[in-house]
């Protein structure tokens, strides 16, 4: 969030777990903020990593499946 008289922003924590569960209030936000929503590192196995590795073992699925 910007800092009101300076090129500065201020960051501030928000408990989104809390926030999804409805344990917390929301967090307003105001124009010019930037919201950052960090990836869970299952998330990011299961979109880049995972396709990655698939494709890599492609082909000795295929002959492992189809092998004469």
């Amino acid at each position: 969030r910007p800092i009101v008289t300076t090129t500065r922003r201020a960051e501030i924590p928000v408990d989104l777990t809390g926030v999804y569960e409805g344990k917390v209030n929301d967090f307003p936000l105001l124009p010019n903020d930037v919201l950052y929503v960090p990836r869970s590192g299952a998330r990011s196995f299961l979109t880049t990593d995972l396709p990655l590795v698939l494709g890599v073992l492609n082909p000795f699925i295929y002959l492992a499946i189809y092998r004469y």
